[in-house]
């Protein structure tokens, strides 16, 4: 509308200049004669004109702009609406810019775990193939050990097809357990889930067929990242043969040692009547053979029921027989009978026993067998001139003893010595049969590497614990506990020697 009011002035400017202009040109020639005064007039007029069509006009123009357009906002407001939509668009333009990077980032991810997906399953698939040709029994059960997955193994070993097993409950009757005494699984689930430990040990199974066999099993639970049990993974290896052989062993053993017993028995007897004279006068040389022999024989003998106890230990065939024992009384038994040698070494001995403890249900003899074990191995390993300590107590539940809390009240018993002690990497091997620490070899040859081994067997087996800690050349201290209730019977043919 303005540019149309701009047209029509300048048009009615250029009409009076050229009407004003021809009026003093016709004049000038003298064509028309106009007198001055008109031609002003003239000009006046149309100038007058020309300025109420420029008002009515331009008040036409304003009253059509007011109702066809909106009045446009001050500059201060409109630039601070052009502000506003540049940074709105400008932040367009970053969403824009990080949504194209979030979805670029989801298909790496994609992409990653689809690389990660294909990875893991061919490494499941070579688990499986793994598995599936591994000659051990193999089971996957969930948290309630309800089987999910088995192996050919299974099949192999116990004569259940994999269909028969799966979806059933692991060592029950249904399939191959059974067999052990209800504690020994409670002990297991406590393990396993409750502890959420590893459990690796022996038990007895039967086939599909009835026949009964020997496992050594290792059963480990499988958690979330929160430490909640999801699986169990139970590995058997079927130790039947290896069973047999180590019992044909022990029978040889057996048979071998009762055959040398008898001739043993014979060269310390005669031995014994010579050194005393019996048969008549010998000579200080003559003695002193003797006395060599009589003791190379005693060691020889010693050694034999060693063998014979670790071959009745192994069979099973020896018994607990339970009776009252006093075991202050039968400690101080036992020093007495070593104090000759405690002396010949100058030891500084200390017990300690407590005389709350009066009588407790044990097997007196393979009692004296653990203790005299255990503190003549302290003497013998211990420097000239150290310190022995025994000591006979009872503990209450959760208390601290050896570094253990205790379970229940138990009756403990402590030997200690500040000898040579055991090197840190042999500890796990002290209790295995036939072995001997290095440094116990060299310092004291003699030895049979089986008293240790009787000792642990003999624990284990009458309910009793026993650990140590020792730090070489600083000492050893052994820790024997036993419930209030005492040893634990066992039936058996033999007795221990």
């Amino acid at each position: 509308m303005k540019i149309k009011i701009k047209i029509v002035l300048i048009f009615l400017l250029f009409a009076i200049f050229f009407l004003t202009a021809g009026m003093i040109f016709l004049n000038f020639i003298q064509y028309i004669s106009f007198p001055t005064s008109m031609i002003i007039l003239s000009s006046l007029i149309i100038f007058v004109l020309v300025l109420i069509i420029y008002f009515y006009i331009t008040k036409s123009s304003r009253h059509t702009d007011n109702s066809e357009a909106p009045t446009l906002p001050p500059s201060n407001d409109v630039e601070k609406l052009i502000d506003a939509k540049t940074e709105q668009i400008h932040n367009d333009e970053v969403t824009i810019e990080d949504q194209q990077t979030a979805i670029l980032n989801v298909l790496q991810d994609v992409q990653k775990e689809k690389d990660i997906s294909e990875v893991l399953a061919k490494e499941l698939e070579k688990f499986k193939l793994a598995v599936e040709g591994a000659y051990d029994h193999i089971v996957i059960t969930n948290s309630d050990g309800v089987i999910l997955f088995a192996n050919q193994g299974v099949e192999n070993i116990t004569g259940f097809t994999k269909e028969e097993v799966i979806g059933k409950k692991v060592g029950s009757k249904e399939t191959w357990g059974g067999l052990m005494e209800p504690e020994f699984y409670r002990n297991l689930w406590d393990t396993v889930k409750v502890q959420k430990k590893v459990f690796t040990g022996n038990l007895k199974n039967h086939r599909k067929n009835g026949e009964k066999y020997d496992v050594l099993a290792s059963i480990s639970p499988i958690l979330d990242n929160n430490g909640n049990v999801l699986f169990f993974v139970a590995i058997e290896h079927d130790v039947t043969k290896e069973k047999a052989v180590d019992k044909a062993k022990s029978e040889f053993v057996s048979l071998a040692s009762h055959q040398l017993r008898t001739p043993v028995s014979s060269i310390n007897w005669y031995t014994e009547m010579l050194l005393n004279s019996e048969v008549g006068a010998i000579n200080d040389d003559q003695k002193r053979y003797l006395s060599e022999i009589y003791t190379s024989s005693k060691r020889m003998g010693d050694l034999i029921n060693s063998l014979l106890n670790v071959s009745r230990i192994e069979l099973g065939t020896f018994a607990v027989d339970i009776k009252l024992v006093n075991i202050n009384i039968l400690a101080k038994k036992v020093i007495a009978d070593l104090a000759p040698k405690i002396m010949e070494d100058n030891i500084s001995f200390k017990e300690s026993f407590d005389d709350n403890i009066s009588e407790i249900n044990a097997d007196e003899k393979l009692l004296r067998m653990i203790l005299e074990n255990i503190l003549s191995n302290a003497i013998k390993y211990s420097n000239k001139g150290g310190q022995i300590n025994f000591a006979i107590h009872t503990a209450d539940i959760g208390s601290d003893f050896g570094g253990k809390k205790l379970a229940e009240k138990n009756i403990t018993i402590l030997i200690s010595d500040e000898g040579i002690g055991i090197p840190i990497e042999q500890h796990e091997k002290i209790f295995t049969r036939l072995f001997r620490a290095d440094n116990a070899a060299a310092s004291r040859p003699e030895g049979t590497g089986l008293g240790l081994y009787i000792v642990k067997s003999i624990v284990d087996q009458s309910g009793g614990q026993i650990w140590f800690t020792s730090e070489e050349n600083k000492g050893t201290t052994f820790y024997v506990t036993y419930p209030m209730s005492g040893m634990k019977k066992k039936e058996g043919t033999r007795a221990l020697i």
